[in-house]
């Protein structure tokens, strides 16, 4: 059986907010074992922010994706990338609080799609 250290682990993140940056140095600092990990940022858009910046995102992350959402419009990209995300993982981790907003949006999202997740927060489904 392959152990975690020999399989490609991929974590998506969004890169917005307090809960993404707690994610990213928790992701950064599991692959310090687990060297196999990759950490994917995963934009909604390419926005000028994310163009003036986009050297310092692709030292921070090991990959960039921008998901097929093109044709969705800039207010929707985040909800529609957050889908994405959750079509591609095995297991979401969210932290939501309230049944209102993108997170609980992405976890309602992902409890509809039999996905297995993880709250941290204290919103139950």
């Amino acid at each position: 059986m392959q152990s975690v250290k020999e399989e490609v682990v991929c974590f998506y993140l969004g890169g917005y907010g307090d809960f993404d940056n707690i994610a990213l140095r928790a992701c950064k600092k599991y692959k310090e074992s687990h060297p196999t990990v990759r950490i994917v940022f995963v934009t909604p858009y390419l926005s000028q922010r994310y163009l003036k910046n986009r050297e310092v995102v692709l030292k921070r992350y090991d990959e960039v994706v921008f998901p097929e959402i093109e044709n969705v419009l800039p207010r929707f990209a985040i909800l529609k990338r957050n889908e994405w995300m959750v079509k591609k993982a095995d297991f979401v981790i969210a932290y939501v609080n309230y049944g209102w907003g993108g997170a609980a949006n992405t976890l309602a999202y992902a409890f509809k799609q039999k996905k297995p997740f993880l709250n941290l927060g204290q919103k139950v489904f």
